[in-house]
């Protein structure tokens, strides 16, 4: 393959390509390259054609972002402490700075400590006895109900601090079926930024449209519009994030304050990143090519 040329060594050209070649076959095997076919459409648009080093370059750049979109696109994080899975890399790093997630693990290190030190105080309790039965038997006697009534201590302060963390938060394990409806009743009716009760999840929608402009992105191909309110309802008033620009404040209040102050009562949808974030909600599989 050549420049093109008029002379009677190159008789085959490709005026599209800008190229000659030596025979029929090599012109007939150019015409069906992608090199030609994305030519054909520079040509269409009034553009010029590229060479072929040139193409050969582009496409290896879009398959290298096509493979980054594929990584993003599968991208699933498991948060343990608070048992959530995220599919969008920024959702998930904005969840770890969030100080739920930080308040969360504190909860779970105290739990694991006091679970570490019931089992030291067990161990030893158990093995004391053994060590102290051979010498004085009235001494071992004292020294086992000494020691049971520092575990039972112990058992009642776990007991204790257990209560406490459970009534502070209930997002380290699934919550009880009466707990979930709750949750779902305020979340479906309760205006995200004003905190307005609606009658219902189709007037609360249409309250934060009208007085708030949020649009929902793709409404069409929605599958899951309470699983997406609630996702948005924890953003803010769980993390006390902003749903538009990410800004963090100390409270959900604040941050509604923000938001509405700012004109930020939106769901970010035009990034790829930001499309991911809420793409569990979704389906699409009535767009795809049956190729």
């Amino acid at each position: 393959m050549a420049s093109m040329a008029s002379g009677p060594t190159h008789p085959f050209t490709c005026n599209t390509c800008q190229v000659a070649f030596r025979s029929s076959d090599l012109q007939r095997t150019h015409m069906q390259s992608d090199w030609h076919r994305y030519n054909l459409k520079r040509r269409v648009a009034s553009l010029p054609p590229l060479t072929s080093e040139v193409f050969a370059e582009k496409v290896l750049a879009n398959k290298a972002s096509a493979a980054a979109t594929a990584a993003r696109a599968s991208f699933e994080k498991v948060c343990s402490a608070c048992q959530k899975t995220y599919f969008s890399e920024n959702a998930y790093a904005n969840h770890l700075g969030s100080q739920k997630h930080r308040q969360q693990l504190a909860r779970m290190h105290m739990r694991d400590a006091d679970d570490a030190s019931s089992v030291m105080s067990s161990t030893f309790s158990l093995g004391e006895p053994l060590e102290t039965a051979s010498n004085v038997e009235t001494a071992s006697v004292a020294s086992v109900a000494t020691e049971r009534d520092t575990d039972l201590a112990h058992i009642t302060d776990g007991v204790q601090q257990a209560n406490i963390a459970d009534d502070d938060s209930s997002s380290r394990a699934p919550s009880a079926a009466a707990d979930t409806d709750d949750m779902v009743e305020v979340l479906l009716n309760q205006c995200l930024f004003c905190n307005t009760i609606c009658e219902d999840l189709d007037e609360n929608v249409k309250h934060m449209a009208k007085q708030h402009g949020m649009f929902i992105p793709e409404r069409e191909f929605l599958v899951d519009l309470e699983g997406l309110l609630s996702y948005l309802h924890e953003k803010i008033h769980d993390d006390h994030q902003c749903l538009y620009c990410g800004q963090l404040k100390h409270t959900a209040s604040g941050i509604q304050t923000h938001m509405r102050d700012r004109g930020h009562c939106m769901i970010p949808y035009s990034t790829e990143d930001e499309m991911l974030e809420i793409g569990e909600f979704y389906d699409f599989r009535s767009t795809y090519s049956d190729d």
